[in-house]
């Protein structure tokens, strides 16, 4: 019978691992469900302290520290120790207490005579412990039986589940794990500690000061649920779960091995890894529903910001930042696949630097709701968003950092909007971002809120002439100009064969076509259009410019030489 179980588990277990959905239109290589049901932890411990009351954050503490949902693991006590090796991810199967087959595999390898062995489940088939809403007893194996990998029989006298991926895992694993990588340095040099994360959480669940950062200290003693409900939701996602997800990343990265096409598993599973922990499984295959993770903070500050899809498009609800790196996702991915770890190094570092644009926007946002008439919510949401961002914007500009801490830390008592928008603005170029990108502060009416409007980055290429000009190594000459008006795959294409150091700010997405055709000027008493203007020789056009203000003010870039009116290679 034991036999028969064994069989009919390893059908189940390939059917499973073998189902790589898409996750939020990134279409993984490997099976990393399990890792994207770290966002159905999030939810549950989100649900429990909504409630706010002191029982509530209780529980959503213990969520927070023993979850749940992903990684969940069967410590059994056997009868007798095992006769031969077990390898690891070696297939199990047992009696569930439900009275279904469970399926199991070895967390690890164990040598003979071992008398306890971990076994992970197939993820969502059995999920015990902190969880309140939504423990799944069933698929656990019974507290005593037998299991079988198909042709030796072990009996086991006791079982316990738990989960071995946690939320608070994410930071206290950080020193041991992270150490040395790029990101997690730039908040341990801040706060002075790898487990800053998890310093501020616990602190925010119990009520009290942080006392172990040297840097980024927070006092929560005088704050009540409201804001501590915000502080720890957010700093959980957007401080734990954030920083392992560019951690895999790093991981996929030294795991790449160079040259070998389809031969990257490893690194291919750690890419997808980084996927699921900065997406989740909530936001579907189509990342259209709503999940807990950076990807739906995004989602949600692009309409605050300006910066979701065009309107009018199936991208008209998705943040540009998730469509941009998605499509990164996916290039990385192919990236691997041929053995290129040159090019995915840039890949990540890219993906890396935009994750950070939904917690600028969240600190502008909830900078200027706080100081005008913000209510202690808003505040705290403005404390967490900062503190998820502080140590990369401190590894840029100290000066930067401590203008945004003073004025969006627990205890501040001068608060001012318009010096954290300035403070952010002067290290966006540090950060590899552009005002276009972190975009301004909408009211609902589609104007900017006072002051909140987003800066200008400049563009200090020449669109024509020859300090412009550069050819690529087919031998097709181009100037900036034409590198501006180019689909981002193609421009990304000529930037990369000689285009960036010919064109570096515009290869940074500063210059382009900005003026509208039917933007209007004055000239010798007519009335003229920026597409008149496009429309014009080179240099009929420029002495326009030279001697019309007007011109040049109402058609900027055309004056430039960034607008084209048919196209770039005419």
């Amino acid at each position: 019978m034991m036999n028969f179980y064994g069989r009919i588990g390893l059908a189940a277990l390939i059917a499973q691992a073998s189902a790589y959905d898409p996750i939020a239109g990134y279409f993984p290589g490997t099976n990393v469900l399990d890792h994207g049901n770290i966002d159905l932890d999030q939810a549950a411990m989100e649900t429990s302290i909504k409630v706010q009351n002191q029982d509530a954050y209780n529980e959503g503490r213990s969520i927070y520290t023993s979850g749940g949902n992903s990684k969940s693991i069967a410590t059994l006590s056997l009868s007798t120790g095992t006769l031969s090796d077990i390898a690891k991810k070696t297939v199990f199967s047992g009696v569930g207490k439900g009275g279904a087959v469970v399926v199991a595999t070895a967390s690890e390898a164990y040598s003979a005579g071992s008398t306890e062995i971990r076994l992970k489940y197939v993820p969502g088939t059995c999920a015990e412990g902190s969880l309140v809403d939504q423990t799944v007893t069933d698929g656990c194996l019974t507290v005593s039986g037998d299991i079988t990998d198909g042709t030796n029989v072990l009996s086991y006298t006791g079982s316990s589940n738990t989960a071995d991926r946690t939320l608070r895992g994410f930071s206290t694993a950080a020193e041991a794990k992270l150490a040395g990588e790029v990101h997690v340095e730039y908040f341990n040099t801040y706060y002075g500690a790898y487990d800053y994360a998890d310093q501020i959480v616990l602190a925010a669940f119990a009520g009290v000061a942080t006392t172990g950062l040297t840097g980024g200290a927070l006092d929560f003693t005088n704050i009540g649920f409201d804001g501590k409900e915000q502080i720890v939701k957010k700093c959980v996602a957007y401080m734990n779960v954030f920083m392992y997800a560019i951690h895999e990343l790093e991981s996929s990265v030294s795991k790449c091995a160079e040259g070998e096409m389809f031969n990257n598993e490893n690194a291919v599973h750690a890419w997808d890894e980084g996927v699921a922990f900065y997406t989740g499984n909530l936001e579907g295959n189509a990342g259209e529903d709503k999940g807990n993770l950076v990807y739906a903070v995004a989602d949600k500050r692009c309409q605050n910001f300006g910066t979701c899809g065009p309107e009018g498009t199936a991208l008209s609800g998705s943040s540009k930042v998730n469509i941009d790196i998605t499509a990164l996702f996916n290039r990385g991915q192919d990236e691997l696949n041929a053995g290129d770890c040159v090019a995915i190094e840039a890949t990540k570092n890219e993906i890396a630097d935009l994750m950070y644009i939904p917690l600028i926007q969240g600190t502008l946002k909830y900078a200027y709701l706080g100081e005008n008439g913000g209510d202690e919510k808003a505040v705290a949401e403005g404390t967490a968003f900062a503190a998820a961002v502080l140590g990369r914007i401190n590894a840029a500009s100290q000066s930067a950092a401590t203008t945004i801490y003073n004025s969006m830390r627990t205890e501040a008592t001068i608060t001012s909007s318009a010096d954290v928008k300035a403070a952010f603005e002067s290290v966006y170029d540090s950060l590899n971002l552009t005002c276009e990108q972190v975009g301004g502060f909408l009211q609902d009416d589609g104007t900017f809120f006072p002051g909140m409007e987003p800066c200008v980055t400049a563009c200090t290429d020449k669109a024509r002439g020859k300090k412009s000009t550069f050819t690529d190594p087919s031998g097709l000459r181009m100037n900036c100009g034409i590198l501006s008006e180019l689909e981002s795959n193609l421009m990304d294409a000529f930037c990369s064969n000689g285009g960036a150091e010919t064109c570096p700010s515009t290869c940074a997405g500063n210059c382009g076509c900005t003026d509208v055709a039917a933007d209007t000027f004055q000239e010798n008493m007519s009335t003229m259009t920026c597409g008149d203007l496009g429309a014009m020789r080179p240099n009929k056009r420029n002495r326009l410019c030279k001697r019309n203000m007007s011109a040049r003010q109402a058609c900027r870039s055309t004056c430039e030489g960034f607008c084209y009116p048919t196209g770039p290679f005419v």
